[in-house]
């Protein structure tokens, strides 16, 4: 278990990395900076609210050796006091700057602060988060002039969401550490997580659950839909999702046989599963332990909407019920047009 809800500043300094592909530069500040604990609130909460402790839990990596790592090693010797606050920091940003080499990449100010109390197992330990800010957004706020008030407007960052950033936890070093990390604007190049930091996932079977179900998903999508009632897709996704709820682990061939409906369509999934499985470069796709917390997000979040040309729309979401038993589609000749019919027992109050 980690828990954030008592985390304190302990150490705070902001920089500016740009793109190296561009010779942007960056800028390093020469002292530390001191916040009164207004601010200092904004940004725990901030911390708090963008790096989710549910969420996945990364460690760093090398595929060849862990003290390859920059990220990594610099945080064991900061962690073992052997570099300053300020050479660490100097340090990172110097690392950021050198994997920041896709056009793509924006220049935007690093935050970096040394946080303590954060609750691991039941034990206090402390962490770096590190917070690169490069989506600049319009805020407007007003001042009073002569009886009347003025809007005034200006780039600012948003303290509701991280565009990039992570938790680097003093948490199980000889592993890689644990790392909380989000980035909430993947480019092309995907620098945050593999190029600077250089995390794989602690426990894969989230990686594996979330891509099987996209696979799924885009495999309804774009096979059995267009041959299919509109209702199809909606009903095939309610099945993947009921043998992912009853099952500890995902077999591919277990799959196919319970929620696929013909033949034909188990061959073309296997197909594009073994594609799909290569692309990835992951063997194991094909069986592995299903990670059941991203099965219930999934759950929440599977709602499809059938568009009419009326304005009118009928959102499917999950049901055990078959859809087939209680949506019927028909064509009125007398009208010349075609309806739903929709049978239910009882309306729901929200």
């Amino acid at each position: 278990m980690i828990s954030l809800e008592q985390v304190k500043n302990k150490h705070l300094i902001i920089n500016k990395v740009g793109n190296s592909s561009k010779n942007e530069g960056y800028f390093l500040s020469k002292e530390e900076l001191i916040i009164n604990e207004f601010q200092e609130e904004l940004l725990l909460k901030l911390l708090q609210k963008g790096l989710k402790a549910d969420d996945e839990i990364y460690k760093f990596s090398h595929a060849t050796d862990i003290q390859m790592n920059e990220v990594y090693a610099l945080s064991v010797k900061y962690f073992e006091e052997q570099y300053s606050f300020m050479e660490y920091s100097t340090a990172l940003s110097k690392v950021l700057y050198a994997a920041s080499d896709h056009p793509k990449i924006k220049q935007g100010e690093l935050l970096i602060m040394h946080v303590n109390d954060i609750v691991v197992e039941d034990e206090l330990v402390d962490g770096i988060f590190i917070l690169k800010c490069e989506e600049k957004r319009k805020y407007m706020h007003f001042e009073d002039r002569s009886n009347m008030l003025i809007p005034f407007f200006q780039d600012g960052v948003s303290l509701n969401k991280i565009d990039k950033g992570c938790l680097i936890l003093n948490s199980q070093k000889e592993d890689g550490f644990r790392v909380l990390a989000v980035d909430g604007n993947v480019n092309e190049s995907k620098y945050w997580h593999n190029r600077f930091l250089k995390l794989t996932e602690v426990d894969p079977s989230r990686f594996y659950t979330e891509n099987t179900i996209a696979f799924v998903e885009r495999f309804v999508n774009e096979v059995i839909m267009p041959d299919e009632d509109p209702t199809s897709n909606v009903t095939l996704m309610n099945k993947s999702i009921e043998y992912l709820e009853s099952q500890d682990r995902f077999n591919v061939d277990d799959f196919v046989a319970e929620v696929l409906p013909t033949p034909a369509y188990q061959e073309q999934f296997l197909q594009k599963h073994e594609s799909f499985k290569q692309d990835l470069g992951l063997e194991d796709l094909g069986d592995f332990e299903i990670y059941s917390n991203q099965v219930e997000k999934v759950k929440k979040k599977n709602k499809k909407n059938i568009q009419l040309d009326n304005g009118i729309q009928i959102q499917l979401g999950f049901s055990t019920v078959d859809l087939n038993t209680i949506i019927e589609k028909g064509f009125d000749e007398s009208k010349k047009m075609s309806y739903y019919k929709i049978f239910y027992q009882k309306e729901e109050e929200y």
